[in-house]
């Protein structure tokens, strides 16, 4: 899905179920859900809300596809170029440029 988000962003054609035009991107904000992995484990997938300006919230879940760990900052980059701006509450942005353990370690640290 992060993929097809860059892509889409871009402007290279794919055949995405959403489109989103940049120009109705108000901000987009960084978070997290909790979610249940084997055995019990307690683990976190990423989730990025697209505010738009008509007030609707489009969510998008990457974490459930590979993800380079450069991945998500060039998507952010490529954003705040064209002056959209990224809110990260929970300071997660750094740590998606590590591995999935280290992101669900913090985000137990943090709560």
């Amino acid at each position: 899905m992060l993929l097809e988000t860059i892509n889409l962003i871009i402007g290279k054609k794919t055949y995405p179920q959403k489109q989103i035009n940049l120009n109705d991107i108000k901000n987009i904000e960084l978070s997290y859900e909790p979610i249940s992995m084997l055995w019990a484990q307690k683990g976190y997938k990423i989730k990025l809300l697209f505010h738009l300006n008509n007030q609707s919230i489009i969510p998008i879940y990457p974490s459930g596809h590979p993800i380079r760990n450069n991945d998500y900052e060039k998507l952010f980059v490529l954003l705040e170029n064209k002056s959209i701006p990224i809110i990260d509450k929970h300071h997660l942005r750094n740590f998606l440029k590590t591995n999935p353990l280290a992101i669900t370690n913090y985000i137990e640290k943090t709560k």
